[in-house]
């Protein structure tokens, strides 16, 4: 009996004030507070963390690259999380879905924009050319669009660019080439509109790691991003 009351005191300790110990409650005790989860690549075994983890972590949406970006048709999902309204969109690499996505963007000005894309970047940070095409065409004529997920560059890399007073954000993630090959990490936003703010951070399921990259250009798997700029 001893044992079992020391083991429920060291979970609460362990958690803190703020958060809940119980496993499927959400640790956030705020709506404004909740996660995306970007897969990089077709990882095995994700659906299962993912559903471990969608009420603990108050997931509301999952983005996937591979197959999602390079295959599937070009969709978009509309949703209110929080205070704010969003647009999230996924396009392949079809010339044409530029021009999609274009078109869509221009229909929902006031919600912020959230593109997953891949062949957008290279680990370097410079753009594709079909990076570029969509970064001149789509980024700079959305003042809405404000975060670019890209995989498939083989890297990892954190771009920012500055239009007319609005950063736009552009994350390449594809572990690939990596050390036991990749591990499975995949990005966990944690969305804190009381701040605001977002925490970005790369995670291993697999081996419940969050070191990722020790050799990326930026030596930076873990950072913070603002999207809540006034683009109006």
């Amino acid at each position: 009996m001893k044992k079992i009351i020391l083991f429920l005191i060291f979970i609460f300790t362990f958690t803190g004030c703020s958060k809940d110990s119980g496993a499927q409650q959400s640790i956030y005790k705020n709506e404004r507070i909740y996660t995306f989860v970007w897969i990089p690549d077709n990882y095995h075994n994700m659906k299962n963390w993912i559903k471990d983890n969608t009420k603990k972590l108050n997931i509301q949406h999952v983005f996937q690259s591979g197959e999602d970006t390079m295959k599937n048709k070009n969709h978009y999902e509309l949703k209110k999380l929080g205070n704010t309204e969003y647009i999230f969109l996924t396009i392949n690499t079809k010339p044409e879905s530029v021009l999609w996505a274009n078109n869509v963007l221009k229909g929902y000005p006031k919600r912020k924009a959230i593109l997953l894309v891949d062949n957008y970047m290279k680990e370097d940070g410079t753009l594709t050319e079909f990076g570029q095409n969509i970064f001149d065409s789509v980024v700079v004529n959305n003042p809405n669009l404000l975060l670019i997920l890209c995989g498939r560059g083989y890297g990892s890399h954190v771009r920012t660019d500055e239009i007319e007073g609005r950063k736009v954000y552009q994350i390449l993630s594809d572990y690939e080439d990596e050390q036991n090959g990749e591990n499975g990490y995949l990005k966990i936003f944690t969305v804190d509109e009381t701040v605001p703010e977002i925490l970005v951070e790369t995670y291993s399921p697999h081996i419940e790691d969050y070191s990722a990259v020790k050799n990326s250009l930026l030596n930076k798997e873990s950072f913070i991003i603002n999207i809540f700029q006034d683009t109006h």
